[in-house]
């Protein structure tokens, strides 16, 4: 804890950008990789005016510095290595988000809004947050018991996303299981997993969810082969491209129930 809350935050992963805003502050500066589209949308309205400190996975010590803020949030898989260049600027909080899962990520949020000097706003918004999915799981009602998988694909390949991933955790609120189990096959035993077609196959689920990271991506050459074509999902119709972005980048409440109604408008068409 700190000994007054904070109001200089830099936010080194859109994660905590989401959390910011999901409690109603703005970070001053944050990591957004010099692609402020990056920022899912209801964020970007939330954020104007914040300053870039680079990439997520190299922040510039400099920009954060120069902005003096009295809490930096960094990601502990991203930022351990200068975890304590950052320290010596301004406290820092460091925490897992970018392997997280949904249900780790709604237990962090409890920690930041504790650094934050947030915790009530969070629990309230934590307790909006639950009754928001509940509806559209009522909605959605899975009664099928579909499976669903999440993937990214871009000109240099395509990565399906793990049960041990957030996208995994939001579908499996919803009611969706996945084939990517780690009791199922060695290889899912980790969250994201540089995939081929034959592999895809392999997992065959009844919705595929891809987000497009490049113009044009691999996926796109898959499209014309005879196994794309025996997919469950394909001959279902089922295959929706949806934002990368909301679905894979940003990993919080707010992309949560963005990727939620994307899904069930998807659904109803």
């Amino acid at each position: 804890m700190l000994p007054q809350p904070p109001k200089r935050v830099v936010a080194l992963e859109f994660s905590f950008v989401d959390a910011l805003v999901a409690v109603g502050m703005a970070p001053i500066g944050i990591a957004d990789d010099r692609q402020p589209e990056r920022i899912i949308g209801p964020l970007r309205d939330a954020v104007k005016g914040y300053a870039s400190v680079g990439s997520r996975y190299q922040p510039s010590l400099e920009a954060i510095a120069a902005l003096k803020p009295d809490l930096i949030i960094a990601d502990q898989r991203l930022h351990q290595a200068v975890y304590s260049e950052l320290q010596a600027i301004a406290p820092t909080l460091i925490v897992d988000v970018r392997s997280s899962t949904y249900q780790e990520d709604l237990e962090t949020l409890q920690v930041v809004a504790r650094a934050l000097g947030k915790e009530e706003q969070m629990r309230q918004r934590l307790r909006r947050h639950a009754e928001v999915m509940d509806k559209y799981a009522r909605a959605i009602e899975n009664d099928q018991q579909l499976t669903a998988v999440f993937g990214v694909s871009s000109d240099k390949g395509s990565w399906l996303h793990t049960e041990a991933t957030y996208a995994a955790g939001v579908l499996k609120r919803l009611g969706f299981d996945t084939p990517l189990k780690r009791g199922r096959n060695r290889m899912w035993s980790v969250p994201y997993v540089k995939t081929g077609l034959e592999q895809l196959l392999a997992t065959n689920p009844d919705i595929l969810l891809l987000g497009r990271y490049s113009q044009p991506a691999q996926i796109d050459s898959w499209a014309k082969s005879p196994l794309w074509r025996g997919l469950k999902a394909v001959q279902n119709k089922r295959v929706y491209w949806v934002d990368g972005n909301v679905w894979a980048r940003s990993r919080g409440l707010i992309s949560a129930e963005l990727m939620t109604a994307q899904l069930h408008g998807l659904l109803r068409q």
